[in-house]
């Protein structure tokens, strides 16, 4: 079973992030600035003090604006599979400020970052705030059907660090190298770019919601060096990670997207 992972996101710089892909739905708390999220049907936004939701496989185009003291600032609770999720084919994403929805978000935060809380009384604390969310009428789109893509997603985000090659990727999923590479150009990717898109989306989690530096989270993703790893940082989010870079915070998780 995974466990329900929650972290606190800081961050200094206002920036766009483009094409973000979570493995997981996550519920975001702002409490600092605002966060506007676009996907392919639509935008929302988010004030200070209000609770959203962002979808899983689905690409997202999210910018962090930053409010006049804090920075921006959230907390985020990334659902896991064994929390019920209610979903709509046609759903309005949307956020709220309703207190009923922010205070149960706040146990649930409290419950997910408390290490003698058990798992299932952390998932009920997380659906807790998703039942509010559905009483009025924010919920997720259905999660679409997984693919080779996400499949071989999930698996490098399992150890980030390793030095993957397209091979050992096709094998563990139970493919020819031929058939990984035609699913990945079906998909408009290619295995490099998706090696270096999953391994950018956790620098940028790590970035945001621990006190690791630099240097070690450019190892955490699989660089060695400092100085690829921020080239290539910036070249997916045209900032640097010193901008985004701030104070020391909770837990974090994979695939962590506030």
């Amino acid at each position: 079973m995974d466990t329900t992972v929650a972290a606190r996101i800081h961050q200094r710089s206002e920036a766009v992030f483009r094409n973000l892909v979570a493995s997981a739905p996550v519920a975001v708390l702002v409490r600092g600035g605002q966060k506007q999220v676009a996907t392919k049907t639509g935008s929302y936004t988010a004030q200070a003090g209000s609770v959203l939701l962002l979808p899983d496989r689905i690409p997202l185009e999210i910018c962090n604006r930053l409010g006049a003291e804090r920075g921006y600032c959230a907390a985020t609770i990334v659902i896991p599979s064994h929390v019920v999720v209610q979903t709509k084919a046609d759903c309005h994403l949307s956020a709220t400020n309703d207190s009923r929805v922010v205070g149960a978000f706040e146990r649930a935060l409290i419950s997910c970052t408390d290490p003698l809380v058990p798992e299932h009384l952390r998932a009920h604390y997380v659906q807790e705030v998703l039942l509010w969310l559905a009483e009025l009428g924010i919920y997720l789109p259905p999660s679409r059907k997984e693919t080779v893509v996400d499949r071989a997603r999930a698996l490098i985000n399992t150890s980030l660090d390793t030095p993957w090659k397209a091979d050992d990727v096709a094998a563990r999923l139970g493919l020819s190298e031929a058939s990984l590479r035609r699913h990945m150009a079906s998909n408009g990717t290619s295995f490099s770019a998706l090696l270096s898109d999953v391994r950018m989306t956790q620098a940028l989690a790590l970035l945001q919601s621990t006190d690791l530096s630099i240097n070690r989270t450019a190892l955490e993703v699989g660089y060695a060096s400092p100085s690829k790893f921020a080239a290539r940082f910036r070249d997916r989010f045209d900032v640097t990670p010193s901008a985004i870079r701030s104070g020391a915070l909770i837990r974090s998780g994979q695939d962590l997207i506030g």
